[in-house]
Order: C-alpha cells, then structure tokens, then sequence
C-alpha cells in the first residue's frame, strides 16, 4: 500500500505536467509555421538585395528555414546584426547583404549546415 505522502506526491508531478503540456504544444506549433513568403519578404526589403546571386542565396534560405534544416532565429539575428552593422558604415549602408551573406554562412557552417 502507498502512503499518502507518495500519492500525493504523484499527483501533483500530474498537475504540474499537464499544466505545463499547452506552453509546450503552443512551443512546438510557432516553430513549425510556414514564414516562407514573409520571410522571403523581409529579407530581400530589408537587406536591399540588388544582385540575381543575392535573390537565389536568399530563396535557399527561406527553403532551408521552411525545411527546418536552418533554425530561424539564426536568420533573423544575423538579419537585424547586419542591418545594425552596415547602419554604422557611411558608404555601405545601402547593402546590408555585403554582411549578411557571410555571416549566416559561417553560422551555419558552426552549426554543419552548408548553404
């Protein structure tokens, strides 16, 4: 027979697990939403991509983010680092995707992942 204690016990580990199921579920759900066409947006606006080469290095990435192989925090934090980083200089502030490129290269490639 169990004691009081340990049923107790059990229970509330119950409580607390299926209180915490919809944070994890709702988690889950953002992480796997389609932000192709938005994020395809957002990136060729906001880095004033010029350039046919840019246009395809910017579809592989919004291909490999709608695949789940490229995390999208990785994206967007070397998105607004670049945008900061060509703010700052006078003459390349207009092309934000001189930083872009390599940099989400070389953070991918930390993580194995080839673009």
């Amino acid at each position: 027979m169990q004691s009081r204690r340990s049923i107790l016990k059990r229970c509330g580990i119950f409580v607390v697990a299926m209180a915490c199921l919809p944070w994890l579920s709702a988690r889950d759900s953002q992480a796997t939403v389609p932000r192709g066409p938005l994020l395809e947006r957002r990136l060729l606006t906001g880095l004033r991509v010029k350039r046919a080469s840019d246009r395809q290095f910017i579809s592989r990435v919004v291909m490999l983010v709608g695949q789940g192989i490229l995390p999208v925090r990785l994206v967007d934090s070397t998105f607004f680092w670049a945008r900061a980083r060509a703010a700052r200089h006078r003459t390349l502030s207009n092309n934000p995707m001189v930083y872009f490129r390599p940099a989400l290269i070389a953070r991918a490639r930390a993580l194995r992942i080839s673009i």
